[in-house]
């Protein structure tokens, strides 16, 4: 019963924090890694810097936000 109560808290964290990226025709989850906003994401989902991009919370609450890059070394790509 610990463990269900210690994931259930994980789950609810990590929910405040796991958000939906859209740019362009590309979208997939990211997740906030900063207290002022930066998104990290999959590269291809990111794409180019500066593009637009659209990021919703769980709560439904949406977010215009730019790319600022990708890797593609390591797949991953910064709002």
């Amino acid at each position: 019963l610990a463990l269900e109560s210690q994931q259930a808290k994980v789950a609810e964290k990590v929910k405040q924090v796991t958000v939906n990226v859209q740019q362009g025709n590309s979208q997939g989850s990211g997740v906030i890694i900063s207290e002022d906003g930066y998104v990290l994401t999959a590269a291809h989902v990111a794409g180019k810097p500066n593009l637009d991009a659209t990021v919703v919370m769980s709560n439904g609450r949406r977010y215009r936000a730019k790319t600022l890059g990708m890797n593609r070394n390591v797949d991953a790509g910064l709002l």
